[in-house]
């Protein structure tokens, strides 16, 4: 009996408190729109495909795969959240953001047992999302596929970015001068810096130029038809 009570009267005070919370302060406001971000000219360098391309690689069996898109090459607008306004843990968010620009292309094989989806958009970087001042904009593009490993490279970036966070963003990658398989040699390539086996090699020019599959065998871009 006293046990049955005892947890009554703890409902009825849980339940109090919470109306109590939710009473004193008002929920928070919509999120606030502060503008509209486009892709800068440098960072669209890095996306060279229009969507019509069919991307011929040369593996290292002797076998040919080739890829093609087959949605092309997609231009959209997303939410880029900036800073955090309220935040009330049971009742709700606000937040300034902007329509910031993007972009991105699947390419695959012709079984679709190999993708690589490409995105080109805008992120924020920050230790405090409630201090303006501390928040920062950068563009990135990602590669992503499951069994080839993926690549994620800092396009382009406020001139106030701090230099300590972009090194941090770009320990995700390794740059180098040249690459060369099957004679066939690639300049300024970016190479993912996390090889488990499966890596990316990508450049500014041509795109994706190499890959490593998650069973050790190498392909090598050959040509670009379209």
């Amino acid at each position: 009996m006293k046990t049955t009570l005892f947890k009554i009267v703890l409902s009825i005070v849980i339940i109090a408190i919470l109306f109590s919370y939710s009473g004193c302060e008002e929920p928070c406001g919509e999120h606030v729109l502060i503008g509209d971000l486009s892709l800068s000219s440098t960072s669209l360098e890095f996306l060279p495909y229009q969507g019509d391309e069919v991307l011929v690689f040369k593996g290292s069996l002797g076998n040919e795969v080739l890829f093609n898109s087959a949605r092309g090459l997609q231009v959209s607008t997303k939410q880029l959240f900036f800073e955090t306004l309220c935040f009330q843990r049971l009742l709700s968010s606000q937040g300034t953001y902007y329509n910031a620009e993007s972009r991105s292309i699947q390419f695959a094989n012709s079984d679709s047992t190999i993708t690589f989806d490409l995105s080109l958009e805008f992120e924020t970087f920050s230790n405090d999302f409630s201090n303006p001042d501390s928040i920062f904009i950068y563009q990135s593009l990602l590669i992503k596929n499951i069994s080839q490993g993926s690549l994620m490279i800092m396009t382009d970036q406020e001139d106030d970015f701090p230099q300590s966070s972009a090194n941090q963003i770009q320990e995700n990658f390794v740059f180098l001068d040249s690459l060369t398989f099957f004679n066939a040699t690639y300049f300024d390539v970016y190479m993912d810096a996390f090889q488990d086996p499966a890596v990316l090699y990508y450049n500014r020019k041509f795109g994706i130029v190499a890959f490593t599959d998650s069973q050790g065998v190498r392909y090598v871009l050959e040509e670009i038809r379209g």
